[in-house]
């Protein structure tokens, strides 16, 4: 086990993973429109075809599921009340899905499952208490974001870069390939990089969390705080530690 530690002012140590909030999230999802969601197309029960996209943004405690597909479609299934609720944007590239605003509590605030489809997905983004799983993302650079408390899973990622960042206390858990990597977390979330296969990476936590990869090249770990980072593959690794966490390479 190879483990270098250098020790380095906290805010230098914390800069990057603070690139990433839950505020901007929710500022990225509902950027394009400010009326939110209330101009929206609705989301009905039945599979509707959508215009394309490549990145889907998602807002509030609902559960998405991508499935690579041939077409562009969107569905809901959970309570009508709450389905009502619903809207989602076209807006370059992505589909922004989220609620129109209200206080929702009983039937209109349990959360659903929506599935979307399409050929290819390249960037994931949900803010909130939500779940996110996709059966594959693929490109040249694949981006994954949470924000808040959700869970998102990727079962294949093939990509030459992959970032991923977390704020909040999310957890994500990806497999597949990618030359390059960048995962950093914010608070007390958690990225679960075991089954992805990585060449590089650079590797940064600012609080609590915990992030362990799989690389065979050359990682540089940073954590500020009681987070721990666990890098195996054999790759070499150079660590900067503040606090009372761990970096561990092997």
């Amino acid at each position: 086990m190879r483990k270098i530690i250098l020790f380095l002012p906290l805010a230098a140590l914390a800069l990057p993973a603070c690139g990433y909030s839950v505020s901007d999230a929710i500022d990225e999802v509902k950027s394009s429109n400010a009326s939110g969601f209330e101009d929206g197309k609705t989301i009905s029960s039945t599979a509707t075809t959508t215009e394309a996209f490549t990145m889907v943004k998602a807002l509030g405690p609902d559960n998405i599921i991508f499935v690579t597909g041939d077409t562009f479609t969107i569905k809901a299934a959970g309570n009508a009340k709450a389905i009502g609720t619903l809207r989602y944007i076209l807006d370059n590239g992505a589909i922004k899905i989220g609620r129109i605003k209200g206080n929702w509590f009983g039937d209109e605030g349990k959360a659903v499952t929506i599935t979307i489809t399409a050929p290819k997905l390249t960037a994931a983004s949900l803010a909130g208490s939500g779940d996110f799983t996709a059966d594959k993302m693929e490109g040249d650079a694949v981006e994954v974001k949470i924000a808040g408390s959700g869970s998102l899973k990727v079962t294949q990622v093939v990509a030459k870069t992959l970032e991923t960042k977390i704020a909040g206390s999310g957890d994500a858990i990806i497999s597949g390939t990618a030359e390059n990597v960048n995962f950093s977390v914010l608070g007390s979330g958690s990225i679960n990089g075991q089954k992805l296969t990585a060449t590089n990476a650079e590797v940064s936590i600012a609080g609590s969390g915990d992030v362990s990869i799989n690389a065979t090249g050359k990682v540089e770990a940073k954590v500020a705080g009681s987070g721990d980072i666990n890098v195996t593959g054999g790759a070499t690794c150079a660590s900067k530690s503040m606090g009372s966490g761990d970096i561990n390479c092997s």
